[in-house]
């Protein structure tokens, strides 16, 4: 055998063409005597691996295997053909994705993808061949580079899905969501999206435009919040009127401890109104509280993540300020906002989808 590596992109043809001088032997560990079956590339170049590892890691290849074999090996009126008296399989991919995806199926083997092209050729052969254990470690590797380039992840992976059904709907969500921490005007150009439709280019921009109106919205809504009218879901308004049924826990928020009614630390101008058994009241709201909603107003205006919120140090600010000089409220109010804090990353969570 002889032992010339595949070839990278840009040198000899990875676009499938066959080679005119043959097809090449890869590098360890495809290239042992031990194999007993050979994966030819587009490009020509022979793969020489174990059938238990490839039906380990495919149930595509694990089929193919177990399908009986009525050739007689080297027979010539045969259609199959044989490398070293080993049967050959021939796949349409480039060397180049097939070396990765090995490595992926070889232990010790692990490939270094180095570019986001690369990642997604070969996460579009693992589900090609139904490589499933493989597909999850992708997954991780692209939502990686997603977060160091989302434009050019999201382009790569809503060419290759243009629809949800199409598998790689996760992948178009992940980047556009890791995208949001970046600004997107109009006009925004990256030559991989060359290759996507003007659809998806149109729905990141809608998608990066609705997130920020939303992060608004929800402020609008948390400021208005009203159980009165019909159908109101706005969950913060919830939780603070179930505070003020249980007022020796909630005294943060219904203004029953000292420090509230001493100190002038309720902003009268906001009011939080509900129906609770029955009696139309109207809560105004901890001044600290309305900053806090302002904060986190502020900080989903440029970056609607609901991970950004989570990372941010928003509710450990408003935790020490809304129970710095009240001992009566301190225990509630730590229990408490993060409790509002979660509900608040969810309910932005809900509303953004880009599919």
């Amino acid at each position: 055998m002889s032992t010339t590596a595949p070839r990278p992109p840009g040198s000899g043809s990875p676009t499938g063409e066959v080679s005119v001088s043959g097809p090449h032997t890869a590098l360890a560990p495809f290239n042992k005597s031990s194999a007993n079956v050979v994966i030819r590339s587009s490009d020509h170049v022979d793969f020489y691996v174990q059938k238990s590892i490839l039906a380990e890691a495919s149930s595509v290849f694990e089929a193919m295997f177990e399908m009986p074999q009525d050739f007689v090996r080297g027979d010539s009126s045969s259609d199959q053909e044989y490398r070293d008296g080993l049967p050959i399989i021939c796949l349409s991919e480039p060397s180049t994705t097939i070396d990765n995806l090995l490595r992926f199926c070889y232990p010790a083997s692990q490939p270094k993808l180095t570019s986001g092209h690369e990642v997604c050729d070969v996460l579009e052969a693992a589900r090609k061949y139904f490589m499933d254990p493989i597909i999850a470690d992708l997954q991780e590797l692209f939502a990686k580079h997603a977060d160091t380039e989302p434009f050019r992840m999201y382009a790569l992976a809503a060419a290759r899905g243009n629809s949800p059904d199409s598998g790689w709907d996760t992948e178009v969500k992940t980047a556009a969501r890791l995208s949001l921490r970046k600004q997107f005007p109009v006009g925004t150009y990256i030559p991989e999206m060359s290759a996507m439709n003007v659809r998806d280019y149109v729905l990141l921009q809608k998608y990066h435009e609705n997130c920020r109106l939303i992060s608004e919205r929800c402020l609008v809504e948390a400021l208005e919040g009203d159980l009165t009218k019909k159908g109101s879901k706005w969950k913060v308004t919830c939780l603070a009127l179930s505070l003020y049924r249980r007022p020796e826990e909630g005294k943060w928020f219904s203004h029953q401890c000292s420090h509230a009614r001493d100190s002038g630390v309720i902003d009268n101008s906001h009011h939080f109104r509900g129906n609770p058994g029955g009696l139309i009241l109207a809560l105004p709201a901890p001044r600290w509280f309305m900053e806090y909603l302002a904060a986190v107003c502020g900080l989903l205006k440029k970056d609607p993540r609901k991970e950004a919120l989570l990372d941010s140090n928003i509710l450990y600010h408003y935790v020490s300020k809304g129970k710095l000089n009240c001992q009566e409220c301190a225990v509630s109010v730590t229990t408490d906002l993060p409790k509002i804090h979660a509900l608040l990353a969810d309910d932005f969570e809900t509303r953004w989808s880009i599919r």
